[in-house]
């Protein structure tokens, strides 16, 4: 389908896009028999004017929209989202909260890691490493051949269930990324690989805690880049 031109009230000349019509019926495509039915289209102003995309991302033109193309440090439908950077701390267990809010109602989110080994989520009533009220979820941990979910009750003193399983909970390693998800529904924290409902993990708390925000670290020689598209607003 070939688009003409159109000026736009500021005068700006501009070439019309082919996009699918809204109410198209594409999910055609799914029944055999159907499969070679013609969409429809109409010429539409180019979404990518409106310069959508954020943080230097590029705009790239589809039929139903647009997709924006985001430089290393961002991710999301419009680059807005910042990847996350935790350094290597160590043995120092030293929390990152970058503002990670838990709406209310939420009871799972998902996330990307890219690390070595030793990646650590923590679930906090509060802003901030809350001693006695808090979960980890560590991922890669024991030099990369496992993991545990706990609670934190006194300064580094732990109700663990540690659950060595070095072919599933272990990191890919850097520069891919390892896509989860966490469930933490009245104290039940369950952790699965993103898209499978099978858990790689799970602990039930007798007391549950609040689960209000989001921390993040990693050490014994990793740094790692971090996802959060369910909290990134």
């Amino acid at each position: 389908m070939v688009c003409g031109a159109k000026t736009l009230e500021d005068g700006h000349i501009v070439t019309m896009v082919p996009k699918l019509i809204q109410n198209d019926l594409s999910w055609m495509k799914d029944i055999p028999e159907l499969a070679n039915v013609e969409h429809r289209f109409i010429c539409e102003i180019p979404a990518c004017i409106s310069s959508p995309c954020l943080n230097e991302g590029t705009c790239k033109e589809t039929v139903i929209g647009f997709e924006c193309i985001c430089p290393e440090n961002f991710y999301g439908a419009t680059c807005s989202c910042p990847v996350l950077h935790t350094v290597n701390v160590g043995t120092t267990r030293q929390y990152t909260f970058p503002g990670l809010a838990v709406v209310p109602g939420m009871t799972s989110f998902d996330f990307e890691v890219s690390a070595n080994n030793d990646a650590h989520i923590g679930l906090s009533r509060s802003n901030e490493e809350d001693v006695g009220y808090m979960y980890e979820i560590a991922i890669g941990g024991w030099e990369n051949t496992g993991g545990a979910i706990r609670r934190l009750r006194e300064v580094y003193e732990w109700d663990e269930t540690y659950q060595n399983h070095p072919a599933t909970l272990a990191l890919t390693g850097k520069p891919s990324y390892d896509h989860y998800r966490i469930s933490f529904a009245d104290g039940h924290i369950i952790l699965y690989r993103y898209g499978n409902d099978i858990p790689l993990m799970e602990y039930i708390d007798p007391d549950p805690q609040q689960v209000n925000y989001v921390g993040i670290w990693t050490g014994f020689g990793s740094d790692g880049y971090w996802k959060f598209p369910s909290l990134c607003v």
